[in-house]
């Protein structure tokens, strides 16, 4: 009974603090009061666990105290505060799925596809709202305008009267890289994404062809559903992968978007299912239909129907491959044809120019960058897909004909990004170019989830449900194009920042924070080496010292790679977290009903050597209002010529400055900010002064 209660407290404590959230103070650390709605979500947490009987779950207390070690050990403690506020839900989410399967509730099967479907659909409504189409989605949307509305596929016109300015807001220029025989301008990207769209964007316009693309992400999952219950005979292991899968990234990231993704992995999925397990001469031409239709959603996806086409000839009596070879060989020459009629040559190849950009040389980047980078690596927003490494050894023996299409499509796409510049896509969310290989993933991770599910597991479980369902409630931070931080990490995190704690591969100056990808490589090997021994339904005896483990493992991992990261800190990010709202000051204990951020400023202003300004605070998201913002000066009484304070919004880059004043605590100003958005705050004019710290009220 106590273990029970401490398990169903611990889950509760851990939703509290991660929902109340933290930041750090030049006081101590400050910690959030939670809401009304945090307090209903972590009482239905603890009523759930209670219920499931699961016991063991006091090790996950070891995180939920970070913040009071940090307060203890200041000079020693600062990376446990890399373990408060939000990111606590990954202990969260790991405690709840293991409660989930120890209570032994499942799902009706009919509530997949709708629940999904439903889901996605407000993925893609938030995605619309607050992002818009951008990268490649409004070049594909732009095909279809053309075929729908000049029933061709020439762009000149399309662009020349900015029919874009329907979806678009910004001026759109043609992605195109030679023309056609008259000087036609036709895209370079497939067009079969854009024919696919074309009947919900006649009917809705892109909301319609957002929606439709959601759908196709919903039947997604339920496909890796199918193939996991073919591949294991287990229908429960087979709803559990497919819920797993579902919401986390990459494909609850990408439902709704116009990219040929998700259609590329649905068709991998059938296809793949289709011709292993099929059997029937129908089941053989969808596998081939299949292999037919990925070339034309993108060229690269040719590895991929090589995979299904090798699966489908192993699978398959030599007599029913004719028609699924008619098929596959009538695409291949109608693409070539297409190819033709529009620029004049069969190569699809070509239409990029000569220049195909690949480079042996990007591999050192590439690879490590498509699992390990904050921004777009695959392991870093779904570490639980690392158990698919180690599930391929058993799907090569249960079922080798799977296991080897499998690498065939892996290794093809793989060898294929890494080696491109564009390993990481565009202004998109993590891992786009591993998208379509979902399902490929997901048969050996269904295979290593069902030799158990233990604390461990559970964690990398965790963190893959915080970033992908955190990742949906803050849409905006996961659509990004490269700077080297990750917005989702930056906003999302306690009272010390994770983007200092994880490498990044996309720019060449954060070439020294690589190394950073080794602690967690590390720790991601470790499942590998010490694979899951418990039963899919642990016993409700599960030990304390289990989740301890894994915890200090977990967290050691991190305050690793705190101590090693080379980046420079940005402590107003840490400090302005909670800025404005009801919080309680560690270690004085002191409640404060609206919270200032203040921190330390150790730099010399000299206005002549940075005529355009002096920033002394970057990337700080802050809400409409008035704020007062005091920097405490060495020589707070003897300013004669105080400097104007800017506040830059990054998105838009609209500055609004403001004279300081000087006063006896300081310079003083009031910065007005009309709209909520992400701001540089810099020092422009005035005289040389020396800053030895900054705060932030918020007025109203």
């Amino acid at each position: 009974m106590v273990f029970r209660a401490v398990s169903a407290g611990t889950t509760g404590l851990l939703v509290l603090l991660a929902e109340a959230g933290a930041s750090t103070h030049a006081a101590g650390v400050l910690i959030g009061r939670p809401s009304a709605a945090g307090l209903a979500l972590a009482a239905f947490a603890s009523v759930f666990v209670w219920t499931s009987g699961l016991r063991g779950l006091g090790g996950f207390l070891l995180p939920a105290g970070a913040v009071l070690l940090a307060v203890l050990f200041p000079k020693a403690g600062p990376s446990w505060l890399l373990f408060s506020g939000r990111p606590l839900l990954v202990f969260a989410f790991a405690a709840l799925t293991l409660a989930l399967i120890a209570s032994r509730v499942r799902p009706w099967k009919e509530f997949l596809l709708p629940v999904f479907f439903v889901l996605y659909a407000g993925v893609a409504y938030q995605a619309q709202s607050r992002v818009g189409p951008d990268g490649d989605e409004p070049q594909y949307l732009m095909v279809t305008e053309s075929l729908i509305h000049d029933h061709d596929l020439a762009l000149d016109q399309d662009f020349r009267e900015q029919r874009y300015a329907a979806f678009f807001s910004r001026p759109l220029e043609p992605h195109f890289r030679i023309r056609g025989p008259e000087g036609q301008i036709y895209s370079l990207h497939a067009v079969g994404l854009s024919i696919l769209i074309l009947p919900a964007y006649w009917l809705l316009g892109h909301p319609g062809a957002s929606f439709f693309m959601a759908l196709l992400a919903a039947l997604l999952v339920r496909e890796v559903r199918r193939l996991v219950r073919e591949l294991s005979g287990d229908e429960i292991l087979a709803e559990g992968t497919a819920w797993l899968v579902g919401l986390s990234p990459p494909v609850i990231h990408f439902a709704g978007l116009i990219f040929t993704e998700i259609p590329a992995a649905l068709l991998l999925c059938v296809g793949l299912r289709t011709a292993v397990f099929g059997g029937t001469s129908r089941a053989g031409m969808v596998a081939a239909l299949c292999a037919a239709g990925l070339p034309w959603l993108n060229v690269r996806y040719a590895i991929l129907s090589v995979a299904i086409a090798f699966a489908l000839a192993c699978r398959q009596p030599l007599r029913r491959l004719v028609p699924g070879a008619s098929i596959l060989i009538g695409s291949a020459l109608a693409i070539g044809w297409y190819h033709f009629e529009l620029w004049g040559f069969f190569d699809p190849r070509r239409v990029y120019g000569r220049n195909r950009e690949f480079s042996l040389g990007i591999l050192p980047e590439g690879l490590p960058g498509l699992f390990f980078d904050q921004e777009f690596g695959l392991f870093v927003y779904a570490p639980i897909f690392v158990l698919s490494v180690s599930g391929l050894f058993q799907l090569f023996r249960n079922h080798r004909v799977l296991a080897v299409a499998g690498l065939i499509a892996t290794l093809g796409v793989i060898a294929t990004a890494s080696v491109w510049p564009m390993w990481r896509g565009g202004f998109n969310p993590p891992a786009r170019f591993l998208v379509p290989l979902v399902s490929v993933l997901a048969a050996p991770l269904a295979l290593s989830l069902r030799r158990g599910l233990g604390p461990a597991t559970a964690l990398l479980a965790g963190w893959g449900l915080w970033c992908g369902l955190g990742g949906v409630a803050n849409i905006e931070t996961v659509h990004r194009d490269r700077d080297g931080v990750a917005p989702f990490f930056r906003t999302q995190s306690g009272a010390r920042e994770w983007t200092a704690v994880l490498p990044s591969f996309v720019l060449s100056e954060d070439r020294p924070t690589r190394v950073l990808a080794w602690p967690w490589a590390v720790l991601l090997g470790l499942p590998l080496l010490l694979g899951a021994t418990r039963s899919l339904f642990p016993s409700p005896r599960l030990r304390n010292r289990d989740t301890l483990l894994a915890s200090i493992a977990f967290m050691s991992a991190a305050i690793l790679a705190d101590r090693l990261s080379p980046r420079v800190r940005s402590p107003e990010r840490d400090a302005t977290r909670l800025l404005g709202s009801p919080a309680l000051l560690l270690p004085s204990f002191r409640f404060e009903a609206s919270s200032t951020a203040a921190w330390l400023l150790e730099f010399f202003y000299e206005p002549h050597r940075f005529p355009t300004g002096h920033g002394f605070a970057a990337a700080v998201p802050l809400r409409a209002g008035q704020y007062e913002l005091i920097l405490a000066t060495h020589d707070r009484l003897n300013v004669s010529d105080p400097p104007y304070v800017e506040a830059r919004d990054r998105k838009t880059t609209a500055a609004t400055r403001t004279l300081m004043v000087a006063a006896r605590d300081g310079l003083h100003a009031a910065i007005e900010l009309r709209q909520a958005g992400t701001f540089d705050l810099a020092l422009v004019g005035g005289e040389p002064l020396a800053f030895v710290g900054a705060e932030l009220r918020r007025v109203y």
